[in-house]
C-alpha cells in the first residue's frame, strides 16, 4: 500500500504494447470522456491536491462481458496520467483479472493502471 495518487495494490503487471486493432477504438473514446471529465475538474492533475499526484481516471470493460467477478477484463488509465493534456493507447492498460481479497490486479500494457483501478 502506498500513500494516496499512487499505487495501492499488489500489481502484477505484463510489460507490453496493448493491440490497436483490439483496444485502439475503445481508448479514442475513453479520450473522448475523459476531455469532459477534465473540463468538470474530476480528472487531472494539481500541486495543492494530493500532494500533486494526478488523479482520476477512466475505464470501459472489454469483452466476454459476461465473465465472472474477478474477470470481468476493462481497459483504463494508467497511473499518474492526470496531468497529460491528451492520452493515446500507449497509456492505457488492460486490466484483465482482479482479487479483492487479496488486493491484487493483474494486467498488461506499456503503463501500469491507475491506483484508482479497484474502486
Amino acid at each position: 500500500m502506498y500513500d494516496e495518487g499512487v499505487i495501492k495494490f499488489d500489481a502484477v503487471h505484463r510489460q507490453r504494447a496493448l493491440d490497436p486493432a483490439r483496444y485502439g477504438e475503445l481508448a479514442c473514446r475513453l479520450q473522448s470522456w475523459r476531455e469532459v471529465f477534465a473540463k468538470l475538474q474530476l480528472v487531472g492533475q494539481d500541486p495543492v491536491r494530493y500532494g500533486g499526484a494526478g488523479y482520476g481516471n477512466v475505464s470501459a470493460r472489454v469483452g466476454p462481458l459476461g465473465s465472472t467477478r474477478g474477470r470481468r477484463a476493462m481497459l483504463v488509465t494508467g497511473t499518474q496520467t492526470g496531468g497529460l493534456p491528451r492520452l493515446e493507447l500507449r497509456h492505457f492498460c488492460l486490466v484483465s483479472r482482479y482479487d479483492d481479497a487479496n488486493n491484487r490486479v493483474w494486467s498488461e500494457g506499456e503503463i501500469q493502471p491507475s491506483s484508482e483501478s479497484m474502486t
